[in-house]
């Protein structure tokens, strides 16, 4: 992956992390690992393998 800038980096303890909201519904789910708030930021964490899957794409 290539990225042309990165505004912040935030180092996350995995204690942190909760679930995906029961809010979110279908298949967004699927490409959420869960969020974590920092701060008064509310940090939603990507599943990056299913996001780039290209056969989800190709469908």
């Amino acid at each position: 992956m290539i990225v042309d800038a990165a505004n912040d980096v935030v180092d996350i303890d995995e204690k942190t992390i909760a679930s995906v909201p029961e809010t979110v519904e279908g298949t967004a789910v699927e490409y959420l690992n869960g969020v974590v708030k920092v701060d008064s930021r509310l940090i939603v964490l990507l599943n990056l393998p299913k996001v780039l899957s290209l056969e989800d794409h190709l469908q």
